[in-house]
């Protein structure tokens, strides 16, 4: 069938491609639109230098867009995002602390809620070899984004009056912390039946911030 053929040559310069193969190809090679390679390159190259530059921009975008969603539910004085220097909340801090860097931490005043979110702009894969990697980077050994993001709800949860000073609540009895992913597409990770934790899309973050 022409339409899935690999190629029909026509004479010695000329090759037709069918039509399904051309979109499967087309998709294939647009990955690099989102800072991924079909082949493995090495890490010095500068082609995969130039992948990593496009992933961080859009790690970035997605972190941008979490934080302007965040404003317009809960208002600017609520949100706060991409702390790496933690003395913005507070000057008893270090400047650097060892949970690292937090993507959105902000707070719902009417269910006296803390947020600490990170945001995961992570490529979808279908391969059941890609489904495995992709619940292990989240879950597996102490240097997965979960355990990571684990760190940051204990720090917000060990200093927690100190963070709500920095919004300006003074009654700190009643305050939970709720942990979580903000992803732009749905992972397999999140189907995970080994640890609860919650993943919510960009378009998704009213409803959980308000629940």
């Amino acid at each position: 069938r022409i339409n899935v053929s690999p190629f029909i040559k026509l004479n010695e310069n000329k090759i037709l491609y069918g039509n399904q193969v051309v979109n499967n190809s087309l998709k294939f090679w647009e990955r690099l639109i989102y800072g991924e390679f079909p082949f493995q390159l090495s890490k010095q190259s500068l082609i995969q230098k130039a992948l990593n530059s496009i992933h961080r921009d859009i790690d970035l975008e997605l972190e941008k867009d979490a934080e302007e969603k965040a404003i317009k539910i809960l208002g600017k004085d609520n949100v706060e995002a991409r702390i790496s220097n933690f003395k913005r909340l507070s000057p008893n801090y270090n400047k650097n602390e060892s949970c690292g860097e937090i993507d959105l931490l902000c707070i719902n005043r009417n269910t006296f809620q803390i947020f600490v979110l990170d945001a995961k702009n992570i490529n979808v894969k279908i391969s059941l070899y890609q489904m495995r990697q992709n619940i292990d980077e989240f879950y597996k050994g102490e240097k997965s984004y979960y355990s990571k993001l684990m760190k940051k709800k204990k720090f917000i949860e060990d200093n927690k009056s100190e963070i709500l000073n920095h919004f300006n609540i003074t009654e700190h009895k009643d305050w939970k912390v709720k942990e979580g992913f903000i992803t732009s597409s749905y992972l397999f990770a999140k189907y995970f039946a080994g640890i609860k934790v919650d993943f919510v899309l960009l378009e998704e973050l009213d409803g959980f911030l308000n629940n």
